[in-house]
């Protein structure tokens, strides 16, 4: 499996993730971790739904 890439400028809401985390004065190592689990999580209720009507191969 591929390491999404995990920039906030592509997305507001990654960016409001960014800044938000930022104000509680979370660590950058804790920003990146979160970002990661985001993208998963986004990339994986994609490839379900995709699965489910029947777009993808099993």
């Amino acid at each position: 499996m591929s390491t999404p890439s995990y920039s906030p400028s592509e997305s507001p809401f990654l960016d409001r993730v960014r800044r938000t985390i930022r104000l509680n004065h979370l660590s950058r190592r804790t920003e990146k971790s979160y970002f990661y689990y985001i993208l998963d999580e986004r990339a994986f209720r994609i490839d379900r739904t995709l699965s489910a009507i029947g777009c993808m191969k099993a």
